[in-house]
């Protein structure tokens, strides 16, 4: 996706892109991680987004111990993989940057839980989110 912002807005290369819709209220709809910026321009930028099959974030759930690696998707969708079995996980949780990886503070919203899944010759369960 391409910003009309970029070096002469102070934009910086890997710097995390992230909604905010304050007339949104509590909902994280149009609010969170929309992704990282991957190049820079005077005036605009390209931003990879999280939904991009060739991203992952370091996550957690809140409120929980549960961390793992949100993975985009083909189809447009976050999957949350590695996630060690032992860590609840409940549906409608918020999934945040855990902090963990160079790029992303902790604390900034992906999405929701929106289902979890187990694998019986993967010792990691998943849990798929929607984002915003």
């Amino acid at each position: 996706m391409r910003i009309d912002k970029g070096k002469a807005d102070g934009i910086a290369l890997n710097q995390p892109v992230v909604g905010i819709s304050p007339s949104l209220g509590d909902s994280l709809y149009g609010k969170g991680l929309v992704g990282k910026v991957v190049s820079i321009g005077d005036s605009s930028s390209v931003v990879q987004l999280v939904v991009d099959g060739e991203s992952s974030v370091a996550a957690l759930v809140q409120g929980t111990r549960a961390q793992g690696i949100v993975e985009g998707t083909a189809s447009g969708r976050l999957i949350m993989d590695y996630v060690d079995r032992d860590q609840p996980v409940e549906i409608k949780k918020v999934v945040i940057t855990s902090g963990t990886g160079q790029l992303y503070p902790k604390g900034i919203p992906i999405g929701f839980v929106e289902s979890v899944g187990e694998e019986d010759v993967n010792p990691y369960q998943g849990a798929e989110k929607r984002h915003g």
